[in-house]
């Protein structure tokens, strides 16, 4: 079934994608907590957090996805340097976010972004992984 059709296991991982991607908001604040464990802040507070720093992520990536349907027009080379600045603003914004709620200095928040960064991409890592599964596994 899948020889005759590969883009069905694509269509498969897009239909578990989204759950999978809602999961990972409570872990993510659940990793807040974790590595900010001395702060005065609860759990929702964390996740109001993770909400907001997904959002944030998801309309940066609309933002980027729409590069397709501009690049049908003249290339001025602006639409790339969009693109480009959309991608360098994230880790930026996502820093920034940190800083302020959790008010603490630069040298600790970039260590503790730093962290949070690459443990949030195992999680995703493994989140995409199962998608993938469940997909196959699913046909």
């Amino acid at each position: 079934m899948v020889e005759e059709n590969p883009d069905q296991i694509v269509d498969m991982v897009i239909d578990f994608a989204p759950p999978v991607i809602f999961c990972l908001l409570p872990l993510f604040a659940f990793l807040l907590k974790i590595v900010y464990i001395n702060s005065d802040h609860f759990y929702t507070e964390h996740l109001v957090l993770a909400v907001h720093n997904h959002c944030f992520i998801y309309i940066a990536y609309i933002a980027v996805l729409l590069q397709a349907f501009v690049d049908l027009l003249p290339d001025y080379g602006v639409v790339r340097m969009v693109h480009i600045a959309i991608l360098l603003w994230v880790p930026i914004y996502l820093f920034l976010s940190l800083r302020r709620l959790y008010g603490e200095g630069w040298f600790l928040t970039s260590i503790k972004h730093v962290l949070l960064f690459t443990s949030y991409n195992i999680l995703f890592l493994i989140a995409a992984l199962s998608a993938m599964i469940i997909g196959v596994i699913t046909l």
